[in-house]
């Protein structure tokens, strides 16, 4: 099911071409104008007796803002992730909410994604060596720490691939109940996809956006136990906010 929405949310992405803008940075000015007048000063000539009164005509201006090279984005949305078999019949295939936030800088992305989820596994498994039963609640903390570039495209559609280094942290959250205490090593590895992106004019240098992501990681899961596979695929969807900060210009009025 989640693989066909973030399918139809990729696609979606591309629709509303009639209605659509351009990505473009803007400037925005007040209507009055300010007359500068440049400061007169006198400098001295070739012989004491000369003086030069050096001066400029005045000329007008318009305040005006633009937008900053620097912004910011969150996004919240869900992702599905997919193991190899081995792992499915441990863990199933399960999804997680994700909660990301990035810096910006031009069209260049850096920040965190946090997903985490809590689930039952479906059988017993000796986990770098100690048994994990049925009765465990197990929370698998996914994080990625990534860096990014937008390709901008017209309509408002950006393609952002990513790279970067993702945890996979296992804690169990019932061992008072289940009367035992794991102390899971965190696995990492590199993370890699693209995310589509139809970005919504909201106001200046604002926008809204539906994404869908798809990611693979090289998690090696056989760390945890040598009989499960390595890696995983994961798609995702959701909102996003986008918003760059403004800087002040001046422009000369002819």
């Amino acid at each position: 099911m989640y693989p066909r929405i973030s399918i139809a949310l990729l696609l979606l992405c591309f629709a509303g071409f009639a209605s659509a803008q351009k990505w473009q940075q803007q400037i925005v000015c007040n209507q009055d104008t300010l007359i500068v007048q440049p400061i007169a000063y006198r400098s001295k000539g070739p012989t004491p007796d000369t003086v030069y009164v050096q001066d400029s005509s005045s000329y007008k201006i318009v305040k005006c803002q633009t937008r900053s090279k620097a912004g910011f984005r969150m996004d919240l949305g869900f992702s599905n992730h997919h193991y190899g078999n081995n792992m499915t019949s441990w863990i199933g295939q399960h999804g997680s909410p994700n909660f990301n936030f990035y810096a910006v800088y031009e069209r260049i992305t850096f920040g965190i994604r946090m997903k985490p989820w809590t689930i039952d596994p479906k059988t017993e498994l000796v986990i770098q060596e100690q048994l994990l039963s049925l009765e465990a609640q197990l929370n698998i903390i996914k994080s990625d720490i990534i860096l990014g570039y937008s390709y901008d495209f017209n309509h408002l559609i950006s393609a952002e691939p990513f790279v970067g280094l993702n945890t996979n942290h296992l804690l169990v959250i019932n061992e008072d109940e289940i009367d035992q205490s794991f102390q899971f090593n965190k696995l990492r590895s590199l993370i890699l996809g693209t995310s589509i992106n139809k970005y919504f004019k909201i106001q200046e240098h604002e926008y809204v956006a539906l994404f869908g992501t798809v990611g693979y990681s090289l998690t090696d899961y056989s760390k945890l136990n040598s009989s499960l596979e390595s890696g995983y695929w994961e798609l995702g969807f959701g909102l996003s906010y986008k918003g760059f900060f403004t800087k002040n210009v001046s422009l000369r009025v002819e």
